[in-house]
């Protein structure tokens, strides 16, 4: 998936810091894939718990728009809280 990354410009180059969520409905299933250079801050432990916790509930309800905004508010508060070095 690293050419998704770079196509959409996902983080930053030169600190390799995005995330991704991806999401296949029809076939449910999803996964959050990190750069490397977010690993301190959204281990794949962490982004697996926010799945369980905050993303499965709703999936399984086919609440995807609440869905999108839990995982954003879930990450954005882990990992923004490490200043970008």
């Amino acid at each position: 998936m690293p050419w998704l990354f770079n196509t959409w410009g996902v983080g930053h180059r030169d600190d390799n810091d995005g995330a991704l969520l991806v999401v296949a409905a029809e076939e449910r299933k999803l996964r959050i894939q990190t750069g490397r250079g977010l690993g301190d801050r959204l281990s794949d432990q962490r982004a697996k718990q926010i799945i369980d916790d905050h993303i499965v509930p709703l999936f399984k309800r086919d609440e995807y728009d609440v869905l999108l905004l839990a995982i954003s508010c879930a990450a954005s508060a882990r990992f923004w809280r490490t200043p970008r070095r």
